[in-house]
């Protein structure tokens, strides 16, 4: 029976000395390694720097200063009408999951309840101001080229 070190980096055999514990790594250079592999990269766009230790097991930034880069990104409103609150990212449409799921399913409502009014009427209530609504959104949010 041989132990291997467990650093994807490493792989090499464990010194028979160290078998007494049923060791994971050849050595505490590898362990080191390997946790800062575990603790993953700077979530900040361009910064390729690792999480050191110091800044805990579940930190997205490697400096304060990273962080503070990424707070300072413009945003913008969330696209629910009554809702007053920023997005946290610029590329969002909602500020939260529940707003968005707020949003969606009334979306749905409004396309059904106006092909029901069309049906009847033959004319679709408000419709200038909803199409003017579209368009907007279509300008700002152009649909993406297919692959």
């Amino acid at each position: 029976m041989s132990y291997i070190c467990q650093n994807p980096e490493c792989g090499a055999g464990i010194d028979r000395s160290k078998w007494r514990y049923k060791p994971k790594y050849c050595g505490t250079s590898c362990w080191h390694r390997h946790q800062e592999i575990l603790r993953g990269q700077c979530a900040r766009p361009g910064c390729d720097n690792p999480i050191p230790p110091k800044r805990g097991a579940n930190k997205k930034y490697c400096s304060e200063s990273c962080y503070l880069a990424v707070k300072a990104i413009p945003r913008k409103q969330c696209a629910r009408e009554d809702c007053k609150n920023m997005t946290r990212r610029a590329d969002a449409l909602y500020c939260s999951a529940v707003c968005r799921k707020l949003c969606v399913p009334l979306a749905e409502l409004g396309n059904a309840a106006q092909a029901a009014v069309k049906a009847q009427t033959g004319q679709i209530p408000r419709y200038e101001k909803r199409a003017r609504a579209v368009a907007r959104s279509n300008r700002e949010n152009p649909r993406r080229a297919r692959k």
